[in-house]
């Protein structure tokens, strides 16, 4: 029970340090995996590669670096434009064109 409240507690502190939430869960998953002695270490490694190892869970980050490459490149803009340029003069046409795109 100590060790629970002890990884919610670092939990906690690291966040009010402003270190980002992905680090945080890292960082307190590591410290109770060392604290608790019924985790095998050599398990460590092992569940965090065949975790990554996923490909549903590799579509959200995928999804998101194509967004951001598609808004650096501008083409979102472009695609907005013609999307515009097309169901634009219907009433309601910026919510034609959220759907178009």
């Amino acid at each position: 029970m100590q060790v629970g409240i002890l990884i919610i507690v670092l939990f906690l502190v690291l966040l009010l340090l402003r270190v980002p939430a992905a680090f945080c869960m890292l960082i307190t998953t590591l410290v109770y995996a060392l604290v608790e002695q019924s985790v095998p270490q050599s398990f460590i490694p092992q569940a965090m590669v065949s975790g990554s190892a996923s490909y549903t869970i590799m579509a959200a980050p995928f999804f998101i670096l194509v967004g951001e490459l598609m808004n650096s490149s501008g083409i979102t803009k472009r695609l907005f434009k013609f999307a515009n340029v097309l169901v634009g003069h219907i009433t309601g046409g910026l919510g034609h064109v959220n759907v178009l795109v």
